[in-house]
C-alpha cells in the first residue's frame, strides 16, 4: 500500500489490472471460466429479478357475501346447519353471538335455525 492518497487516474489503472496471473493454475482458461461463471451468476440474478417483477398477480375472487353463505347452509341437516350458523354468527356478528351464548347449552330450549339466521342477517 502506498503512503499517500491515490489519484483518480491511478485508481482507474489499478482496477483495470485486476486479472488472474498468467502463471496461475489453469492460466488463461481459468480467467475465461471465472468470467463466464460471474456472467452466468449475474444473468441468473437479473432473470430472477425480472421474473419477480413481471409476474402477474392472480386475482383473488371476493369472499361470498353473508347471504350466499347462509343459503349454502340450507342444504345441510338441521344440526349441521345450526353449527354452521353458529360459526358464521361468531365470526361475522360477535356481539349477537355473545347475547346467545347463554342459550347455547340449554337442553330445554334449543336454538332455532330460523332465529339464528335472523340474528346473523341482522333481522330482529
Amino acid at each position: 500500500m502506498s503512503e499517500g492518497a491515490m489519484t483518480h487516474a491511478a485508481m482507474q489503472a489499478s482496477l483495470h489490472d485486476i486479472v488472474l496471473p498468467a502463471d496461475a493454475a489453469g492460466g488463461a482458461v481459468a480467467g475465461v471460466l471465472a468470467t463466464v461463471a460471474l456472467a452466468g451468476l449475474l444473468a441468473l440474478v437479473a432473470g430472477g429479478l425480472l421474473r419477480l417483477f413481471s409476474l402477474r398477480r392472480a386475482k383473488v375472487p371476493p369472499a361470498p357475501n353473508i347471504y350466499a353463505r347462509v343459503a349454502a347452509l340450507a342444504t345441510l341437516s338441521e344440526a349441521e346447519r345450526r353449527t354452521g350458523l353458529l360459526h358464521l354468527l361468531k365470526n361475522e356478528r360477535p356481539e349477537r353471538f355473545a347475547r346467545l351464548r347463554d342459550a347455547l347449552y340449554r337442553k330445554d330450549t334449543p336454538l332455532d335455525t330460523d332465529k339464528l339466521t335472523a340474528e346473523l342477517l341482522g333481522h330482529d
